[in-house]
Order: structure tokens, then C-alpha cells, then sequence
């Protein structure tokens, strides 16, 4: 039995709940949430308002009756308030004993909000229901979002190195590298040999130009000699120059002649001096001429019966395949050796990766132990990632029907409760079906509830026991 007088908002109000479950029915503001959490404000001193006495009387009292007949009073005016329980027999329990008989009727229970509790966030619902049962994984949590996130880089690095990672043939690691060099040198041996053959051809190229250029000069100069040979004996000369000096000039005739031997006498010194000239030149050429017929021979011959015979291209040729054959074999061992480092790297990085799955599994390993050594007070409750799972499934709206969450939050509640087995909640948000659920599960775990109901019919406060 609830019996209120004077007690915030109601004047007088009697209940017999007749250790039923009950609805609450009325409009909001009038006063279903008041009678609701009488008991727990009777049971839990904090509970209590600092002013409960109604607004312009002078006194009041709210009381409930339990089935072991003990009666709970609370009295108050307008300067004090006092709390007594009476025995069965009607004689006050001692205040001494009264604190300790409080908790022993309370519980931990009837300070479990279910409203509160279920219009949590999924993050913010899981740490209430961890402290509430006395379990603190904010260590584990932070160690395992570190292992976490460890495990994902090493995971990261594994997968990026094994796609650098490609097949190659062992036995190259074994293979040394071909020198290409050596062969390298033959083709410039070959093209030094071949280049000193083009010279020594080409120098006897310029002497056979050479020779063939002196020899058309010493022709032209001998032309020259021929053409500029005198016809004067050298008697005649000297009998004109004889005559030169004796002649004296005195007459015309003697003047005119003297003239005419001078003039012979300069003409034959003239002609003389250019025959002098050509066959100085001729007698230059002509040496140059025999020099390089001396070398255009000694060419000749050299190359006709001396000369190496040049490197064919087809033997260049076949030493720039050995280089490029090489070069392939090169490139393929030293790909063998860079992918055998890549390997050993993704052994490095298999093994880290290894070592971070096995420490996030041993933590989620302990997680389990630390749950296990703490269960949860609801069947089919459990902790996941990011909130608390009913049965596997997310603890939401969107997974769960709301009488399951109403139930296994009053599972929670009913795993703290004294031995007052009440509770009081909001269920204006059940439909009868989830409503009928609820109330069945807890009448069969011996669970008496008082579930408010907004009424659009009438405003007044008025109860409706379950089954009645």
C-alpha cells in the first residue's frame, strides 16, 4: 500500500497495489512520476526532495506498506522531517537499525534509472553499465586501441611490401655477374684497329693526291723551262755586250744601236731570270714528286703485304650480343637479389604483423576474462566495440524491440534490488503487446513494477492494477 498526503503536488492519495504489478495512469504533471518513485524516495535518503510538503499546508506524510507488513513514514512540516519504520507488531524500529534496514530493503537496484539508462548513447551505455557492475576497462581499452592500431599499420606495411613481392628465380642468387667490361674493351680494341687501317689507307690517299699534284706542277714547269729556253748562244751575248761597251754614242746611228743592244741586253737578262725561276721550280717539284712516289710506293706496298686485315662488323657485331645477353643476365641476378631483399623485408614485416595480431588477440583474450569475472546482470547481455549487445545484436532501437531493452534493463535493476523487488519506470513508449511482455517477464521473476502511462482520456492520477 502508497499513502501520500500533502506530499508535493497531492493532497491525498491511496494505492493498493496488493503486491501487483500496476499502470500509473494520467496526464503529464499529475503526479504519476511522484507516486512511481515513492518507495525508492522512501528507501534512499538522497532521493528525498528538500521541500516535499505541498505549497500552503502546514504537514504531511507519505508512507508504503510492504508485504512483511513493516510500514515506511516519512513526516514532515514546514521546518522539519522525520523517517521511522514501524514493525509488524507497530513498534518503531530503532534509528539506529533504520539506516542499515534501508539498504537492506533498497538495494543498488533503486538507483537504476531504466529511462535514463536506455536513452543512453551506445558509448556513453556501455561505461555506465561497466561502472555499474564494478568493472573499469578504460586500461584494457586504451591498450588494446593501441595494439589496435598497431596491428593495423603492421598489417599495412605487410600487404604494401607483399605487392612489391614478385616470383624469382633462386638459383640466380647463386649465379655471379657477367663482366661485361672485358667484352666491352674488345669492341674498342676492334674499332682502334679498324680506325688505324682507315688512316694508314687514308695518309696514302693524301700522297697518291699529293703525287699526282707534283706531278702535274713538275709538268707545267717544265712546259714553262721549255717555253723560256734561250735562243741566244752565249757568244752572241757576250759579242752584244762587247759591242754595248765599245759603242760610244756619239751619232745618231751609234745612240740608236747602243739602244738596241741594251734593249737585247735587258730582254736576254729578262728571258734568262724567268728560265732561272721555272727550272729552280721545276727542279723543286720534281724532288717533292719522288718523295711521294717514294711513300705512295712504300703505302702500297705496306698495305698490299704489311697491313692487318680490318675486324669484320659482323665480329663487332657478335660482341655487342654477348654485351646485351650479358646485360639481360646482369639485370635478371641483380632483380633476383633486390627481390630477395624484398622478401626477407616481408618476412621482417609478416613477423611484426604476427606479433601485433597475437598481442590484440591476447588482449581481447583478457577482455574476455575480465567480463567473465564480471558478467553482466542481464541474459544475453554483453559488451561489444562500440556499446552493449543483446543476444549479438547492437542495443538500439533499430535492432532491439523496445520491451527486450525494457526487460534486460530490468534485469539489470533487478540483480541490485534489496528485498524490496519494485521498480518504477516510464512506459509511455510501450505498445500493449511489448507492454504484455514486459509485465510477464516480471511477475515470473517475482518483480512487482509500477509503469507510469500518459492517459489523453482524463487528466486525474488514477491506477489500474495488472491482472485485476
Amino acid at each position: 500500500t502508497i499513502k501520500i498526503e500533502n506530499y508535493k503536488a497531492i493532497s491525498g492519495l491511496e494505492i493498493n497495489l496488493q503486491g501487483r504489478s500496476a499502470y500509473l495512469i494520467g496526464a503529464n504533471g499529475s503526479g504519476k512520476t511522484t507516486v512511481g518513485n515513492l518507495v525508492a524516495t522512501l528507501l534512499l535518503p538522497k532521493m528525498r526532495p528538500g521541500t516535499p510538503l505541498k505549497q500552503g499546508e502546514t504537514a504531511g506524510f507519505a508512507e508504503a506498506t510492504l508485504s512483511d507488513g513493516h510500514v515506511i513514514r516519512w513526516r514532515f512540516d514546514e521546518a522539519s522531517d522525520t523517517l521511522e519504520i514501524i514493525d509488524p507488531t507497530g513498534k518503531a524500529v530503532s534509528q539506529r537499525s533504520v539506516s542499515a534496514m534501508l539498504k537492506r530493503l533498497a538495494g543498488a537496484g533503486m538507483e537504476f534509472d531504466i529511462n535514463e539508462f536506455l536513452a543512453l548513447q551506445p558509448k556513453p551505455q556501455k561505461e555506465y553499465m561497466a561502472r555499474l557492475i564494478g568493472l573499469d576497462l578504460s586500461g584494457w581499452e586504451l591498450r588494446y586501441k593501441i595494439a589496435y592500431d598497431q596491428r593495423t599499420d603492421a598489417n599495412r606495411a605487410r600487404d604494401g611490401q607483399a605487392a612489391r613481392v614478385q616470383p624469382f628465380d633462386a638459383a640466380l642468387l647463386a649465379t655471379p655477374r657477367v663482366d661485361v667490361g672485358s667484352v666491352a674493351a674488345k669492341i674498342e680494341e676492334a674499332h682502334a684497329h679498324n680506325r688505324k687501317i682507315e688512316d694508314v689507307k687514308a695518309k696514302l690517299e693524301t700522297r697518291k693526291a699529293e703525287l699526282e699534284m707534283y706531278t702535274k706542277h713538275v709538268a707545267d714547269y717544265q712546259a714553262k723551262v721549255e717555253a723560256y729556253k734561250n735562243p741566244y748562244s752565249v757568244q752572241f751575248l757576250e759579242h752584244v755586250v762587247k759591242l754595248t761597251n765599245t759603242i760610244k754614242g756619239e751619232n745618231d746611228t751609234q745612240r740608236t744601236a747602243l739602244r738596241i743592244l741594251k734593249e737585247l741586253g735587258e730582254n736576254c737578262k729578262d728571258f734568262v731570270g724567268e728560265h732561272d725561276q721555272h727550272a729552280d721550280l721545276l727542279k723543286e717539284y720534281q724532288a717533292k714528286k719522288e718523295a711521294a712516289a717514294a711513300a705512295v710506293a712504300t703505302g702500297t706496298d705496306y698495305i698490299a703485304n704489311k697491313l692487318p686485315a680490318p675486324i669484320a662488323d659482323e665480329v663487332i657485331a657478335g660482341y655487342r650480343d654477348q654485351i646485351a645477353k650479358a646485360e639481360t643476365t646482369n639485370a635478371a641476378i641483380d632483380a633476383a637479389h633486390r627481390m630477395h631483399q624484398e622478401t626477407q623485408t616481408l618476412a621482417v614485416y609478416q613477423e611484426q604483423a604476427a606479433a601485433a595480431d597475437a598481442t590484440v588477440k591476447t588482449l581481447e583474450a583478457e577482455r574476455v576474462e575480465l567480463l567473465k569475472s564480471k558478467p553482466l546482470p542481464a541474459e544475453g547481455l554483453t559488451f561489444g566495440d562500440e556499446g552493449l549487445l543483446l543476444n549479438g545484436l547492437p542495443f538500439t532501437d533499430q535492432q532491439i524491440c523496445t520491451s527486450a531493452k525494457m526487460i534486460a534493463a530490468a534485469q539489470i535493476a533487478l540483480s541490485m534490488l534489496g528485498d524490496v523487488k519494485y521498480l518504477h519506470f516510464d512506459a509511455s513508449i510501450l505498445d500493449k503487446p511489448n507492454a504484455d511482455r514486459l509485465l510477464a517477464w516480471a511477475e515470473a521473476n517475482g518483480l512487482q513494477l509500477a509503469l507510469e502511462r500518459v492517459s489523453w482520456e482524463s487528466e486525474e492520477l488514477h491506477y489500474q492494477i495488472v491482472g485485476a
